[in-house]
């Protein structure tokens, strides 16, 4: 009877073993898709702000043309 105890007492320790090692793997995928995901998003945030750059230094120059006062007779010229 012992022994029948002892045995499903290994058989327990080895399910259990399993089953926290099929967790712990399904985890680390997990964690490893996420990560991922965080460098593509990083990296996507890293264009954006380099696109937003360039778009900030194309409208100051815009502006800086806009406001130049030959502009404004360039227009009036072009205009008539």
């Amino acid at each position: 009877m012992l022994i029948y105890l002892i045995l499903l007492l290994i058989i327990v320790c080895v399910v259990v073993c399993l089953v926290s090692l099929n967790a712990r793997n399904k985890y680390a995928q997990q964690l490893q898709e996420i990560t991922e995901q965080q460098t593509q998003v990083t990296e996507n945030f890293s264009s954006l702000q380099q696109q937003c750059t360039a778009l900030k230094e194309r409208v100051q120059v815009l502006e800086a043309i806009v406001t130049d006062k030959g502009f404004s007779v360039e227009q009036e010229i072009s205009n008539l």
